[in-house]
């Protein structure tokens, strides 16, 4: 079953490698997934994409599914 969720993105741009934190949370206040971190140091211009290795492979699991059904 489907649930009613919100995410939570927080910038920290006071450490010498600055980063975004997103959180997804759900009505009850848990975390729905592991809290995902970005870093500064870790944003290229090679045109590759990083994020698959940094999130859970059941969340990409998930959005790929959504994704597919949406098709």
């Amino acid at each position: 079953a489907e649930s009613m969720n919100f995410g939570t993105l927080t910038f920290d741009m006071t450490e010498e490698d600055p980063k975004a934190t997103l959180q997804v949370i759900n009505v009850f206040g848990e975390n729905i997934f592991p809290e995902f971190e970005l870093r500064a140091s870790e944003l290229t211009n090679n045109g590759k994409a990083s994020w698959k290795k940094k999130v859970p492979a059941e969340a990409i699991a998930h959005i790929e599914a959504r994704t597919a059904a949406a098709l």
